[in-house]
Order: C-alpha cells, then structure tokens, then sequence
C-alpha cells in the first residue's frame, strides 16, 4: 500500500479523473437512450389508443371542440393577415386578428407525414415525455 503523504501530484489527478468520469458520461448516454425508447412506446401506444378506441366527449368538451373549430375557421377564412418570416423554409406563417381583436393570433402551416392521432399524441406525450419532466426540474 502506497502513502504519498496525503498528497497526490496534480498529472496524476489529470490522468485519472477523465477515465473515471467517462464510466459516468456512458451509463447516462444510456440512461437517455433508454428514455427516448421508453417515450417512443409511450407515444405509439397513445397514438394508437386514439386511433382505436372510441372517444366519448361530456357537453363541455364538446362546446370546447366546437370553440375550437369555430375560431380556427375564422383564422383560415380571414383575408387581412400579415405574412410572418419562419426559420424554416417548410413552414408558411401569418399573423391574424379575428374579428378586430386587439390580440393576434399566430397560423403555422406545413404538410407532416403522420396521421392526426399521430400527431395529437406527439403534443400530449412531448408534455409527459422524460425528457420534459427533467428540464422541468431544472
């Protein structure tokens, strides 16, 4: 058994510390990869619980779905809009006020390959992902 004397010499240190971190830095790659497997199950079993299932709304949902159908109608139908520049090429964007509303209201457009309980899903489990929950920590 070696005593230096309660000190180490810093190269020492310098040549240690890193290979012992990395054991660290790769159990937490896979912890990460093992969530994004956990919230893509997660995501294709509600996508298909959408799908498959029959949805039953109360009178309240219901005027909220139609809340919402009304107003986005006015959104696409309204002519006075302003054009907004997006990042992305893919994505056309436009500022609108409904029915002179001092609040504006942005549109997104853009063409997505999956199907709308593909998508709804998406937005629910991104709130619930693992991922999400950690940030939120933070």
């Amino acid at each position: 058994r070696a005593d230096a004397g309660r000190h180490i010499p810093v190269f020492f240190i310098n040549q240690k510390i890193p290979k012992a971190l990395a054991v660290v830095n790769t159990l937490s790659k896979s912890f990460n990869e093992r969530e994004d497997e956990i919230d893509r199950y997660s995501l294709s079993t509600l996508a298909n619980t959408m799908r498959c299932k029959p949805q039953r709304y109360d009178n309240e949902e219901k005027k909220a779905l139609e809340e919402g159908k009304n107003f986005f109608n006015a959104c696409q139908n309204n002519r006075t809009f302003q054009d907004l520049e997006s990042a992305d090429n893919n994505i056309k964007m436009k500022l609108v006020h409904v029915d002179g509303q001092s609040l504006g209201t942005g549109v997104a457009t853009t063409v997505i390959d999956a199907t709308c309980e593909e998508c709804a899903s998406w937005i629910i489990s991104e709130f619930q992902s693992r991922k999400s929950l950690r940030r939120a920590k933070e």
